[in-house]
């Protein structure tokens, strides 16, 4: 994403999240309540799902909530990878069952 992408626009004009309360960054705003190393799966504006592992933190003025700050790191494509080897392993031992099913009814 460019700047001219994100600046000065909503952030849930931007991602999709199950419901708001699921954004770490919105709860930061709502409650001022800070969030580390919380994972978090969205869908950007482009609808590509994204996953992340978020330290959320809000800023907080005179006891008021001006702002808040993320800092987040994309694990989309490690989450891929660990789910398509999980896939793999799964794929491999299905014949087995069969196979051990009927060695153990001699």
């Amino acid at each position: 994403m460019k700047r001219s992408d994100v600046l000065h626009k909503n952030v849930l004009d931007l991602f999709v999240f199950q419901d708001e309360m699921h954004s770490t960054l919105v709860q930061a705003l709502r409650t001022g309540k800070q969030t580390v190393h919380a994972k978090q799966t969205y869908h950007n504006y482009n609808g590509k799902e994204i996953t992340t592992i978020n330290h959320t933190y809000p800023l907080v003025r005179d006891g008021l909530i001006q702002g808040a700050v993320e800092i987040s790191n994309d694990v989309t494509k490690l989450e891929r990878l660990i789910h398509h080897n999980m896939k793999k392993k799964e794929a491999r031992a299905l014949p087995l069952i069969p196979l051990l099913d009927k060695a153990l009814r001699f």
